[in-house]
């Protein structure tokens, strides 16, 4: 996180998406560890709740990429060596 504050293009709004995401799943996993530490078992946060969180922190990522991105290729799949094939999502 440091490194990407000193020497990435802070003015990029990808990259406060991708700090963001980073941050949001990097809380989800210490506050996953801090309850098995504090507890002494191996029961932290449930499966279910755990994978929620990180869905709804997908989700808003994608929404921000869309918003953010050119039309014509922000909610679209285009694949890598192939000129024309661009899949609408």
């Amino acid at each position: 996180m440091v490194s990407t504050l000193l020497w990435a293009n802070l003015a990029n709004h990808y990259v406060w998406i991708v700090l963001g995401v980073t941050l949001a799943f990097g809380s989800i996993g210490f506050y996953d560890d801090y309850l098995k530490v504090t507890k002494q078992t191996h029961a932290g946060v449930s499966g279910k709740l755990r994978f929620g969180l990180e869905v709804v922190v997908g989700v808003l990522a994608c929404y921000f990429i869309a918003s953010i991105g050119r039309q014509a290729f922000a909610t679209s799949l285009t694949v890598p060596f192939f000129k024309e094939l661009v899949i609408p999502l």
